[in-house]
């Protein structure tokens, strides 16, 4: 909060204290439940695999809602901050959230960006460390667009041995 300099006792910084919190659990708590899945996936029956699955399904679900939820008032702040005059800020959309409905649609995501967004400074250089393995540098590798079709080719290639395998490609930068 004091890195932003936001007050924390303020409404606001109170609220965004309590979600920011509960993420962190959110993610301690899914941390759990991969680990629980991996433990113990191959024993279960069909049944309750399907169960496995549509209960996360359920919870991805959930959190396009809440991303859904936040969009509106992030685009409404970047806007904000876009109509000042002399804004450094870029004048067009900010493609953050622009495709939360899509990221759990029947088909793949196409970005239109080959470059990433981090929320503040110490995660770009973080990234570029090496520190933090989920922020990336180089949009040839591991953009989004590349691992859904990575996961395509696996799924195609190793039918129901999927997830024993691993698919790599890249942007070779050379086509014409």
């Amino acid at each position: 909060m004091a890195h932003f300099g936001i007050e924390k006792e303020s409404e606001y910084g109170q609220a965004l204290f309590n979600t920011a919190q509960y993420l962190y659990y959110t993610q301690a708590n899914m941390q759990q439940l991969w680990q629980i899945t991996s433990d113990t996936f191959e024993g279960l029956s069909k049944e309750n695999k399907v169960a496995y699955f549509n209960a996360k399904k359920f919870l991805s679900f959930q959190i396009a809602k809440i991303l859904d939820t936040l969009q509106n008032p992030f685009r409404d702040t970047y806007q904000s901050l876009s109509k000042q005059s002399g804004s450094q800020v870029s004048k067009s959309h900010y493609p953050l959230f622009d495709n939360v409905t899509a990221l759990f649609s029947a088909t793949p995501v196409v970005f239109r960006t080959a470059t990433y967004v981090y929320a503040c400074t110490e995660w770009v250089d973080d990234a570029f460390q090496g520190k933090e393995p989920t922020h990336q540098i180089y949009s040839r590798l591991l953009n989004p667009t590349n691992i859904s079709l990575a996961n395509a080719i696996v799924d195609l290639e190793a039918g129901p041995y999927a997830a024993d395998y691993l698919a790599w490609n890249f942007n070779s930068g050379m086509a014409r």
